[in-house]
């Protein structure tokens, strides 16, 4: 057998392992229904037919792991008969000479973050941009409203994103740029910079300085930016600030590995951040927490591993661990008020019951996109799979052997792997387009990395290798002009830091009259509820909602509707904003009478219709009908 038919019928057998496989668990995905429960009586897309959410992730992790699972059945039943024909690469590796700055590593990194910088400042804030956002917007004012109240998290106000992604971002740019909805916008975009900025400072590092690649992944992940149809491939939040450090962390850990080094004062720095990060990322967002937490878990494991042996990296490694998780208590304590029971109960315990069968979603495997990903995340795996394979058999199949030789060259495959498959959690719940944009850039960052350091640069690099850095010049050069010419033209710099825009011009007209009418109407000691959904309403009145919900959508669970109806009848509530024309007074179609009967009863009973101001309706405590109330 030549060479050049080996290596090609190796390639089609693997192709045609992955495919069939493929195949199989599209076949069998909607075969898998594990029994439906219900017991808080939430109502939801899913609920409405008797869909148990936990389907989505059994299909997915099926569908992902099938090809990988029959590759290693093959390999565990015949590998004797496919080792030296399939599973081995018998070719020696072409020496490409990859182009670098490595001489001016410091003015290429430079050049990485400003082309960086100006691509996000033409990307828009997530769901802060042009118009106000009453309802994403509302999760963040709301609750800011309660914390600078004196109330503490979880105790006194519930939310569902995180204590920093949802009051805290908001108290803090407050403090910083004084109270408005400009200085929260501002601040989330001084974010979304600086998370650009270490998305391409984590691509220098992981790419070893190799300014072609580096460039390459920047300019294809923009073009996932784009709309396609109605919303982006790719979304990067700024919560995922925290993911870029960790990773930054990984790399530098690796590096660390590889050389062998002593510097247990660097080690113990660079174990500190890896080791602080997850559990404060708990703090800014509760699903980065679990997803980077997990992650850690597994990681730390394995680099343990590498310095068990040693018994003074070992030490350091230990106490640098223990250093970087108390002072992540410690930052997540600080920023729940130190009440630590009742955002365990709600994050851990209460809410994963609910959420999915309130917001979840059918997983639309036949969607393109949706098909895509999962096909990206299960190519990944095989990927990973297939290299175990070989590391075993040049292993001496020896596990241990196997193992350290596999994590010393594919650990940040690894790492990029499961946070892929974590991230996609979201995306399994609320299956829809913007969950799915914002859950997929590891599994793309993946791709990627794959596709240019085994492919890209030994087949197409080697024959294009003068041309593609000229090609990629222009190419860059184009965009970043393009994207310094609309930030002027589109007057970006105002829309990043919109510091000197009032309120009044971020609140919808069709508000203002029911804000004068309410701020007049609404004495000392008369509170305010609003059965919308938006929590900016509180902002708005600067007055806290008054009872621990300020989305009532997130009280679904029959006690939570019981604990608001308690709220309502022992505080001096005078008027309910009922409903008005926003679209989250009925999420996915279902109105309030549907998903908060208890609620609604309560107020029916207690409240009446009192009048409706540019399509906002006001219910008032029926005690309150004989009193005065000015127009």
């Amino acid at each position: 057998m030549t060479k050049s038919s080996f290596i090609r019928n190796k390639y089609l057998f693997l192709i045609a392992i992955f495919f069939s496989s493929v195949i199989l668990g599209l076949l069998v995905w909607g075969k898998i229904s594990l029994p439906y429960q219900n017991p808080w009586s939430v109502v939801g897309p899913l609920t409405e037919i008797k869909y148990n959410p936990v389907n989505n992730i059994l299909r997915f992790l099926i569908l992902v792991f099938l090809p990988s699972f029959v590759l290693l059945g093959i390999y565990v039943f015949f590998g004797e008969k496919f080792k030296n024909s399939f599973l081995t690469t018998q070719q020696k590796k072409r020496e490409t000479r990859l182009p670098r700055l490595s001489l001016a590593g410091k003015k290429y990194l430079a050049a990485l973050i400003l082309f960086t910088t100006v691509i996000a400042f033409n990307i828009p804030n997530f769901h802060e941009w042009k118009s106000f956002d009453s309802f994403h917007e509302g999760e963040s004012l709301g609750p800011a409203i309660s914390y600078l109240n004196g109330q503490t998290p979880y105790k006194d106000f519930v939310f569902l994103h995180g204590v920093y992604q949802d009051p805290l971002r908001s108290v803090l740019a407050f403090e910083l740029f004084g109270k408005s909805i400009g200085s929260v916008r501002t601040l989330d975009s001084l974010v979304k910079l600086l998370t650009f900025i270490l998305l391409a400072y984590f691509l220098h590092k992981v790419y070893r300085g190799n300014y072609l690649f580096s460039f390459l992944s920047i300019v294809i992940l923009l073009m996932l930016y784009l709309p396609i149809s109605s919303k982006p491939l790719v979304l990067i939040l700024q919560r995922d600030i925290t993911t870029f450090i960790f990773l930054t962390t990984i790399v530098f850990l690796v590096e660390y590995f590889k050389k062998k080094e002593e510097d247990r004062k660097k080690l113990f720095l660079i174990t500190l951040v890896f080791s602080f990060i997850p559990i404060s990322a708990f703090g800014y967002s509760v699903d980065r927490g679990y997803y980077l937490s997990a992650a850690y878990l597994i990681l730390w494991s394995i680099l343990y591993f590498f310095v068990r042996s040693k018994s003074r990296l070992r030490l350091v490694f230990l106490l640098s661990t223990a250093a970087g998780l108390l002072g992540a208590f410690l930052t997540l304590g600080l920023m729940l008020r130190w009440e630590f029971r009742e955002f365990f109960n709600y994050t851990f315990i209460v809410m994963p019951k609910y959420k999915e069968l309130m917001d979840g979603l059918v997983f639309p495997i036949n969607k393109p996109r949706f098909l895509v990903i999962s096909l990206l995340v299960a190519a990944n795996t095989f990927w990973l799979t297939y290299k175990l394979v070989q590391v075993h058999i040049t292993s001496d199949k020896k596990i241990g052997k196997t193992l350290r030789n596999f994590f010393e060259k594919h650990l940040i495959e690894f790492c990029l792997l499961i946070l892929s498959i974590f991230f996609l959690r979201s995306a399994l719940g609320r299956a829809e387009e913007e969950h799915l944009a914002y859950s997929v850039f590891p599994t793309i960052m993946l791709s990627l990395y794959i596709f240019l350091n085994s492919f890209f640069s030994k087949i197409v690099l080697p024959s294009f290798q003068k041309v593609l850095p000229v090609l990629l010049t222009l190419v860059v050069t184009g965009v970043f002009l393009g994207g310094v010419y609309r930030i002027h033209k589109n007057n970006l710099i105002t829309e990043n830091f919109p510091l000197k825009i009032k309120d009044e011009q971020f609140v919808p007209e069709n508000y203002k009259a029911t804000i004068n009418f309410l701020k007049e109407n609404l004495n000392e000691g008369e509170e305010f509820f609003t059965m919308t959904n938006e929590a900016s309403w509180y902002y708005f009145l600067d007055k806290p909602s008054p009872t621990r919900f300020s989305v009532v959508w997130f009280a679904m669970p029959s006690f939570y509707q019981k604990e608001i109806v308690e709220d309502l009848s022992s505080k001096n509530v005078k008027f309910i904003l009922y409903t008005n024309s926003y679209q989250t007074t009925s999420i996915d179609g279902f109105s309030n009478e549907m998903r908060l009967p208890i609620i609604v009863d309560y107020l029916k009973e207690n409240y009446t219709t009192y009048k409706s101001i540019d399509g906002n309706e006001i219910w008032i405590k029926r005690s309150y009908l004989d009193e005065k109330v000015k127009p």
